[in-house]
């Protein structure tokens, strides 16, 4: 019984360890893709191409933002012990927001691009849509099933 609490102990630490590891390759991460977005916007204003450089700021914005999702899915890992669902969804949520995003902007110059590939973003958009709905109401769901009744 001693060396199987013994044996516990250390894979927790080596657990801890590995969160910790993860955490700092996120927030090396993050703060390479905002020093990205910081030159992105500078360069905006430098007289780079304005919508090429707008799509590939909110690109990174949102990139950030799922990352700082998982960093936190990482500390609440980390604290608890235990895997939570509500943050994997809301990185979903956010990376399916973001691919939106693109495919508006992209897709906002029609007449540049060939209609099959325009079938492809609609097409694509509509599956969106629903993967929305989808993680909203799971994210609803778990909320609602957190929640203690008040009956």
């Amino acid at each position: 019984m001693e060396v199987k609490r013994s044996v516990s102990k250390v894979l927790l630490y080596i657990e801890d360890v590995v969160y910790g590891i993860i955490a700092v390759l996120l927030i090396g991460t993050i703060l390479l893709v905002t020093w990205a977005i910081l030159q992105a916007f500078f360069h905006t204003f430098a007289g780079g191409e304005l919508l090429t450089n707008i799509i590939h700021i909110i690109d990174n914005i949102l990139l950030t933002l799922m990352v700082t999702e998982i960093l936190y899915t990482v500390i609440v890992s980390f604290e608890s012990h235990s895997l939570k669902a509500e943050p994997f969804l809301v990185v979903g949520l956010i990376a399916t927001v973001r691919r939106i995003l693109l495919i508006s902007l992209q897709a906002a110059h029609v007449t540049e691009i060939e209609p099959e590939v325009f079938q492809s973003y609609m097409i694509e958009l509509g599956i969106l849509t629903v993967l929305i709905f989808v993680f909203v109401m799971s994210i609803y769901l778990l909320r609602k099933q957190r929640k203690p009744s008040t009956e």
